[in-house]
């Protein structure tokens, strides 16, 4: 018995899909501009030496970092996490709220 599959089927014009779609994401490899991508944590650590994936998560976790999680992967905003590096480096509190 052959199955078959989406492609084979005939469209029905009467049947009701619904279609999800997902906010797309930029990934950014190219740290030269500074602009509002999101990179990971492979690339938070390419761009700041000083900057471990181990302090990434732990502030992510007290909520010093705000962050998004797509397909089990952190992700960053490039400005946002500019921004709470110089905070680091500087001796400032953390948390981006101050």
């Amino acid at each position: 018995m052959k199955m078959k599959t989406p492609d084979s089927c005939s469209h029905n014009p009467n049947t009701n899909l619904t279609t999800h779609y997902a906010a797309p994401i930029t990934i950014r490899s190219d740290l030269a501009a500074s602009s509002d991508y999101l990179v990971d944590v492979r690339e938070a650590k390419r761009m700041f030496k000083t900057v471990s994936a181990q302090k990434l998560y732990y502030h992510c976790a007290k909520g010093h970092l705000p962050f998004i999680r797509h397909a089990g992967k952190l992700y960053f905003s490039e400005a946002v996490l500019r921004y709470w590096h110089d905070r680091v480096e500087s001796g400032k509190p953390h948390k981006l709220n101050h």
